[in-house]
């Protein structure tokens, strides 16, 4: 199932419009874009330097500050690797679990945040990250902030509503790598069932997206 973040789509299943077959959902997807030109188009893989002129700020976890998604250390700088996901997605469930995993291999060469795409549904912002983390708790997927840092992008939040319109997305999971400059290199909605292939998988999206290796379109 995908969720798309603009609907009011908690309780609907497929096919119901707002819960959709993966691949239907791509070209769906496509014409819920902003027209005002500031999106990054999703589920064109690697993409042209395009530098992310305003703040994308989610509500980090580990210390409930808004902070700005786009960090990168000034004396290592690092790619970042950013998951969107939401904790009542099968999906969504399983590529966070892999995202982990693969921070917790990779943590000293990327940065890795994991925002949950949520919505408050009636609920304080306090307790909806408090039901947040009950789903890490219980998943085990709790890690110290230097190798993943876990964040939330309430979707009826103004601030975070511009986070995810900047950066064009639209439904989870959607997984961004970030250039150390500063600007998105690679986009898409992928889900892996073995973590084998994921990790090979964005293993070349990282050679690429640093030119350690040459990017060559199909």
């Amino acid at each position: 199932m995908d969720w798309y973040v603009s609907d009011a789509s908690f309780f609907l299943r497929w096919p119901d419009q707002g819960s959709c077959s993966y691949l239907d959902s791509l070209t769906y997807e496509l014409t819920r874009l902003p027209t005002d030109g500031s999106a990054v188009y999703p589920h064109l893989g690697f993409l042209a330097p395009h530098p992310i002129q305003s703040p994308c700020n989610v509500f980090d976890l580990s210390d409930s500050k808004w902070r700005n998604l786009i960090g990168t250390s000034v004396d290592m700088p690092m790619p970042t690797q950013v998951l969107f996901w939401t904790r009542w997605c099968r999906p969504s469930l399983t590529a966070v679990e892999l995202f982990v995993k693969l921070a917790d291999e990779l943590h000293g060469e990327c940065h890795f945040v994991a925002c949950c795409i949520d919505s408050a549904g009636g609920h304080s912002q306090l307790a909806l990250c408090q039901l947040i983390q009950q789903t890490l708790t219980e998943r085990k997927l709790d890690r110290p902030p230097d190798v993943l840092r876990h964040a939330v992008a309430e979707s009826n939040s103004g601030m975070a509503e511009a986070t995810l319109n900047v950066l064009g997305v639209v439904g989870v999971p959607t997984w961004i790598c970030i250039h150390p400059a500063g600007y998105v290199g690679w986009q898409g909605r992928i889900v892996f069932d073995l973590y084998e292939d994921l990790r090979a998988y964005i293993d070349d999206v990282l050679d690429m997206v640093l030119g350690r290796k040459e990017y060559k379109a199909d």
